[in-house]
């Protein structure tokens, strides 16, 4: 026991270090610097994995202010040329860097041969139109610095050997080591491009992976201190960012499972004769053993008979509207792969939802339940769970990026679901407390195959999305479902340990309000 409760408050210390190293990380981004004069206005295409925090962590290690354009439809030119007058007149900067992702890197283009400001146009993953114009661009034109940071694509090499004049596909480009990006610069050094080998042949994947890169962040990094900053050097700090990013995500889950694994073992439930007789008073009829055969009729079941069976309904009921939320999912897939995942969020709830309301008639029959007693170390696991809330919270920022923070609908309606899906847990899990005393049933929440039906939609749309698409919509679900299963796992983990159901119950409503 005493070893236990060491081992419990090392886990917590672990905990605590994460979340102070994850937090400092977070908030003392200076976003605002102006010192330097330059602002970096960044458009990225919808449906990106972005990470804002790493970006705003690099251009403020820079001295440069830093505005980006993520969500939302595609911008025309003319709406990309109000963004930065708003940046512009935001920051006070004089110099502009712009930063475009996809396809907004022909724009990007047009727009720094037409503004002086834009000393430098930096395109990530560039994507072209198969009737894109480029003969308005050369080797002046646009005037500004332009780096390329890209996967091996035609597109890439296209764009720099238009822009420069110069040959990628019989001249290598030089390398650092084995693991750096292959370097052209142009004989002027106002054309840089930088690219490395892509693993796959997804467009999607292949940007989200080059925007995520750290190696991509370290070469981008050193091109703005060397091309636009006049500085020479190498930088170290992404790579630095990142290290500590992944020494908190190996912190905090070394954390938990020393946790869990000195949680004391759940107590088995002994069948009280006194419980039996409370429930026989509000239901007279006998108990029925499970090896006996059921009655015809359903007045003649006990309450503990009916509510197994209407479990079977409930999955039935489940099932049914998997299917329907399946098929949303699939065309938003085939049409517009953004909405898969809100789609696929909506179901949860509405899963844990429904199976809250079909247990309703049963949870009025629930007595108030007893305040329990003998539960050793409260204020220990209550802190362990809060800082566990926390620490997701800001590892998961950590990895996401910032821009999470952002109050949008979507994040007010992501917050409303959050409540609502932990009372429906609440009344589940208060139910089934009360009702598993029989020998003939289950918890309801415990139960393996309702787990299972939550992850009908996700199997169907991942492997719809791979066969039709094969693109980011793919690890979108696989995301999903590991987020999911790690809820379920954690609440069930918790729940052993912590104040009762409830803390349990914050605990997942908090990571589902994250999924979003």
């Amino acid at each position: 026991m005493r070893s236990s409760k060491i081992l419990r408050l090392i886990a917590i210390t672990l905990m605590a270090l994460v979340l102070l190293v994850s937090s400092f990380s977070l908030l003392f981004v200076r976003r605002g610097d102006r010192s330097s004069g330059r602002v970096a206005i960044t458009f990225i295409d919808k449906d990106r994995f972005f990470p804002q925090t790493d970006y705003s962590q690099l251009f403020s290690d820079l001295d440069i202010a830093s505005y980006y354009h993520i969500d939302g439809e595609h911008l025309t030119k003319d709406a990309m040329n109000q963004t930065i007058d708003r940046a512009k007149e935001m920051s006070g900067a004089s110099e502009v860097i712009l930063v475009c992702e996809g396809s907004y890197a022909l724009d990007g283009l047009l727009l720094s041969g037409e503004r002086s400001e834009v000393k430098n146009c930096i395109l990530m993953t560039p994507v072209l139109a198969e009737n894109a114009d480029l003969s308005t661009l050369g080797l002046q034109s646009p005037s500004c610095h332009v780096g390329i940071f890209s996967s091996e694509t035609s597109t890439a090499g296209l764009l720099y050997e238009h822009l420069s004049g110069e040959d990628t596909k019989f001249t290598p480009g030089i390398k650092s080591d084995e693991q750096g990006m292959s370097l052209y610069l142009s004989p002027d050094a106002m054309r840089y491009y930088a690219c490395y080998k892509s693993m796959t042949k997804s467009t999607d994947i292949s940007a989200s992976i080059t925007l995520n890169h750290p190696v991509v962040q370290t070469y981008l990094s050193n091109y703005l201190m060397n091309y636009t900053l006049n500085e020479s050097g190498v930088s170290r700090g992404p790579l630095g960012y990142w290290s500590i990013k992944f020494v908190c995500t190996i912190l905090l889950f070394v954390a938990f499972f020393l946790y869990a694994a000195t949680l004391p073992a759940e107590k088995k439930k002994q069948e009280s004769s006194s419980k039996q007789d409370e429930s026989a008073k509000k239901d007279p009829s006998p108990i029925v053993e499970e090896t006996e055969r059921r009655p015809a009729k359903l007045k003649n079941r006990t309450i503990f008979q009916k509510y197994a069976a209407s479990q079977n309904h409930l999955v039935g009921l489940l099932l049914l509207v998997a299917a329907l939320f399946t098929l949303v999912a699939v065309l938003c897939v085939a049409k517009k792969p953004a909405g898969t995942k809100p789609v696929l969020l909506v179901w949860i709830w509405a899963s844990y939802m429904i199976s809250a309301f079909f247990m309703l008639s049963f949870m009025k029959k629930v007595p108030k339940k007893a305040s329990r007693k003998n539960r050793s170390m409260w204020i220990l696991h209550t802190v362990f769970t809060i800082l566990l809330i926390a620490d997701i919270f800001m590892v998961s920022l950590l990895w996401r990026g910032a821009g999470f923070l952002t109050i949008s609908l979507l994040h007010v309606v992501a917050v409303l679901l959050a409540i609502m899906l932990g009372v429906g847990i609440s009344m589940l899990q208060i139910t089934d407390s009360f009702f598993s005393e029989g020998k003939s049933n289950k918890r309801v929440l415990e139960s393996l195959k309702f787990c299972a039906i939550r992850f009908v939609p996700m199997v169907i749309v991942f492997s719809f999305s791979f066969i039709m698409r094969g693109d980011i919509s793919v690890i979108s679900v696989v995301i999903l479902s590991c987020a999911l299963l790690l809820s379920e796992y954690l609440r069930r983990t918790i729940r052993k340990g912590a104040l009762g159901d409830v803390l349990s119950v914050v605990l997942f409503s908090c990571l589902y309000w994250m999924m979003f």
